[in-house]
């Protein structure tokens, strides 16, 4: 990362977070068969990776995981594709999945295509929930809540193949 930034969250910080998220998940989906898990192409899918991962581990709430993809930077309103193909939602519930809520325009994009099922519970999930949003959009699971001034970005690298992992405040 570049000089100015400052680690607000390292690799083994991430992994303890995602370990408490992972039981949330859990928690509030509890009553269902199986979960669909729509990760955030980029950090956010890996970050729904990592979830599937400690959910799979627990044994007790089977899930299928879906990347979502869109261009997050379109000026439009994007086009939005699932990497496989989504199955009919009826009836099942979905987390979405995404690992920085800055302004809440992202997430309120890939929500558009999710209310055309008559889903029964639809939660979102975030490793940083910024503070300061644009639009009405907040996080049901929260990795870490964090205040921050306007001109701050927030950061997220998990993959180690794109850089250092972990949260920057830049």
């Amino acid at each position: 990362m570049e000089m100015n930034s400052r680690k607000v969250l390292d690799g083994d910080a991430i992994e303890i977070i995602v370990l408490r998220m992972a039981y949330q998940v859990y928690e509030q989906f509890c009553e269902y068969d199986n979960l669909v898990i729509l990760g955030v192409d980029g950090e956010g899918f890996v970050l729904a990776e990592k979830l599937k991962k400690q959910l799979d581990k627990m044994n007790q709430l089977p899930s299928t995981l879906y990347k979502l993809q869109l261009n997050k930077h379109e000026s439009k309103k994007p086009e939005i594709t699932f990497n496989p193909s989504l199955p009919n939602l009826n009836g099942k519930p979905v987390l979405l999945v995404d690992d920085v809520l800055n302004s809440g325009r992202t997430l309120t994009y890939c929500l558009s295509p999710l209310v055309e099922y008559e889903i029964p519970s639809l939660k979102i999930a975030v490793l940083v929930e910024r503070i300061y949003r644009k639009f009405p959009v907040s996080s049901s699971i929260t990795g870490l809540p964090l205040s921050t001034t306007f001109e701050e970005n927030v950061i997220a690298v998990l993959n180690p193949a794109v850089g250092e992992v972990g949260v920057f405040l830049m």
